[in-house]
């Protein structure tokens, strides 16, 4: 599989918002000001927002498709998205993911 990470405009914000609803996911783009989109060979396989605080960002929604995983989308996806990023970066994470995101940096 091979898939593009690329910055989403906000324009097209509603094509992630259709992601997550397609993957049942409460997951929306609401109150985020920056996104990416994986796009793989049969279209959207993942995204994550931003939402801008005083000193730097949260990550407010990272979901890639149950079909993608275990591939390195997610790991790629969050290198661009902090090489495009200045500032920290916070989230909060169900315990089983706080590994892959210490990893992650």
């Amino acid at each position: 599989m091979s898939w593009r990470i690329e910055p989403l405009p906000p324009p097209l914000f509603p094509l992630l918002d259709k992601f997550y609803r397609e993957q049942r996911s409460h997951m929306r783009v609401a109150r985020a000001r920056r996104a990416w989109a994986v796009r793989g060979e049969q279209g959207l396989v993942g995204g994550v927002c931003l939402t801008p605080v005083a000193t730097g960002h949260w990550l407010t929604s990272l979901l890639i498709a149950p079909a993608a995983r275990g591939r390195g989308v997610a790991s790629d996806l969050l290198c661009r998205v902090r090489a495009d990023t200045s500032g920290a970066i916070w989230l909060f994470c169900h315990p089983e993911l706080e590994g892959f995101y210490r990893r992650s940096g």
